[in-house]
């Protein structure tokens, strides 16, 4: 029986996809796990949240300031933005979060990833 070996088409396409689920709650303990969207009136600002992670969990999150209306910031996992462009990821966040929130919420999201990889191999 001949062995099956596999290789990369030319001019094949290599695609990548990723499927994004989000969970939004009240603030609660504990703070965050993925990601929190900061209301401009929220009762914890945006800066004292960043003192008091960096002092818990150095280098794990990354606050990112945002121009609009009634939220300051968006803190998020950098594992996650290794994987999604901030670009994409904050304004998809705030996109959802702007409808659940008004400026004295804080809310704590959940954010699952499923990263898949699909190639098309030529078997001889």
């Amino acid at each position: 029986m001949d062995e099956l070996k596999g290789k990369i088409v030319s001019g094949g396409r290599e695609r990548k996809s990723i499927y994004m689920q989000m969970k939004f709650t009240r603030f609660a303990l504990p703070p965050v796990r993925d990601a929190l969207v900061i209301g401009k009136k929220a009762h914890v600002g945006s800066n004292a949240i960043q003192k008091a992670f960096e002092v818990m969990l150095p280098g794990l999150y990354k606050v990112v300031k945002v121009n609009h209306p009634y939220i300051e910031a968006v803190m998020v996992r950098k594992s996650i933005l290794r994987k999604i462009k901030e670009s994409i990821c904050i304004p998809k966040i705030i996109s959802y979060a702007e409808s659940l929130m008004d400026e004295t919420d804080s809310l704590r999201i959940e954010i699952n990833l499923e990263v898949t990889f699909e190639e098309k191999l030529e078997v001889e």
